[in-house]
């Protein structure tokens, strides 16, 4: 039972936060990098190093990104072009932090 829960919760978090980060401007931009994930807004830039961040867990949507005191931010899956881009990154992403991942 606990696991159901588990599961409908952290479908409800992936989809609030993807949509909350969408909500936040348009265009954007996240570009994942050796030094970490920079989100760009059309009025702002938010840089987050690979130290900030200790955990990604995947959902079906985006790649989410926790620190020490919870979710920093998303990498949305709807920007990814092909099953490459997305095979890449996830093995990138592997190589850089510990988590749950698809696939």
């Amino acid at each position: 039972m606990g696991g159901v829960i588990w599961s409908v919760l952290w479908r409800l978090l992936a989809h609030y936060s993807v949509k909350n980060l969408r909500a936040k401007g348009d265009p954007q931009q996240i570009i994942v990098t050796e030094e970490g994930v920079e989100r760009v807004l059309r009025d702002a830039r938010v840089k987050h190093s690979w130290t900030a961040i200790s955990r990604i867990e995947e959902s079906p949507w985006a790649f989410m990104l926790f620190g020490s005191s919870g979710l920093i931010t998303g990498i949305e899956k709807s920007g990814i072009t092909s099953e490459t881009e997305l095979q890449t990154l996830r093995s990138f992403l592997r190589n850089k932090k510990p988590g749950k991942y698809l696939g």
